[in-house]
């Protein structure tokens, strides 16, 4: 209200606007930016150790537009992998999130958006998109198996969701990565289809024989899903 009252006296007002708005943005975006870096991102995470909260980091951005942005797009993945993984190592022990009822925990934890690794990501070409994802995936799972990192394969929108499980259980059924629970998947709890696809990975994971982490979440892309689906008079899936 105080933005809206400023914004019409025009002038001054309007600067002060401009302010108030840019403060706010900012305030927000600190709660869920750690930094542009990855020294801020290490800086952040060991924050979040310090009050005895695990992490998980993200590159913000998806949906590449080149060749050469997918391949910039696994570049920086693979810093983020190699250097938080060099800086846990020295980490103090924190057995409230190192360990669990299974067995030790890996104190990195990265989120991969399959979109930001190739600019033709498309259900309609699941071959094709699943073997160029996995090409620009096995250097990061390498990386993250040599520095102690888990992956999670991120949830984007409901479009991508059949290829991302498909290229998610594809790729952890290779010989290289039979054996490991350091790849894991995101689920969006708002999704109808959600708890099908709950019982699929279950089945799934049982045949593969070896656990998989499943993150479940909210999930972000309502308003996105709800006014695509209205507007081509589609049921809404979430």
């Amino acid at each position: 209200r105080l933005a809206v009252g400023l914004g019409r006296t025009g002038g001054l007002g309007q600067k002060l606007v401009a302010g108030v708005l840019r403060q706010a943005v900012t305030q927000l975006a600190r709660r869920f930016i750690a930094g542009t870096t990855a020294e801020e991102a290490i800086a952040a995470a060991l924050r979040a150790r310090r009050a005895g909260q695990a992490f998980t980091i993200d590159l913000l951005g998806e949906a590449c537009v080149s060749e050469e942005e997918a391949d910039a797009y696994q570049r920086r993945y693979l810093e983020l992998v190699r250097t938080l993984g060099e800086v846990a190592r020295t980490w103090r022990p924190d057995p409230r999130i190192d360990q669990a009822p299974w067995g030790p925990l890996p104190r990195v934890n990265i989120s991969v958006k399959l979109s930001a690794l190739y600019p033709y990501l498309d259900p309609v070409d699941p071959r094709d998109s699943a073997r160029a994802v996995k090409g620009r995936l096995r250097p990061i799972l390498e990386a993250a198996r040599a520095h102690g990192a888990h992956i999670q394969i991120d949830a984007e929108d409901r479009r991508l969701k059949d290829l991302t499980l498909r290229i998610f259980m594809e790729l952890a059924e290779e010989d290289a990565w039979r054996t490991t629970r350091d790849l894991g998947v995101v689920q969006q709890a708002y999704l109808k289809e959600a708890e099908s696809d709950a019982r699929r990975l279950i089945d799934w994971a049982r045949r593969r024989g070896t656990p998989v982490t499943v993150r479940l979440v909210k999930g972000a892309y309502w308003d996105y899903e709800t006014a695509h689906a209205r507007l081509l008079g589609w049921p809404v899936p979430a």
